[in-house]
């Protein structure tokens, strides 16, 4: 219990960035294109269109990372899924926590995530962030 109860209580604290970027969802050995809604060090909400069904339980996830030469892999258990109406059309969002993915590959996300939170909310030794 108190494993599960720390998990909930790190993805609140984990700074989440909003951005828009390609992803593959590879589940029951079929590829869909999705579309990154947010991401964090511990999770990423997805969105695509709705064709009906349920989410399964696990997910293979292919993300691009922006303003980074790389792609991460990761293994993933949804959080949440539900249908939402975007223009007249259904859209399937779900939010999914990390459950695997390589060493690497998380601390490059952590370093992107990290970054980003500098540039927008403003770093006393950045000249460059947003006014």
């Amino acid at each position: 219990m108190l494993a599960s109860s720390f998990i909930v209580d790190m993805r609140r604290q984990a700074p989440r960035i909003a951005l828009e970027t390609l992803c593959n969802e590879i589940a029951d050995g079929v590829e869909r294109p999705s579309l990154v809604v947010d991401v964090s060090e511990t999770g990423v909400r997805i969105a695509r269109p709705y064709v009906g069904g349920r989410t399964p339980e696990r997910l293979q996830l292919e993300i691009e990372l922006p303003g980074v030469d790389a792609i991460l892999w990761a293994r993933g258990q949804p959080c949440f899924d539900l249908v939402q109406q975007v223009r007249g059309e259904l859209w399937r969002v779900t939010g999914i926590r990390f459950a695997a993915a390589a060493a690497h590959d998380l601390r490059l996300l952590r370093d992107v995530v990290v970054e980003h939170q500098r540039l927008w909310l403003g770093d006393p030794a950045n000249d460059d962030a947003p006014s």
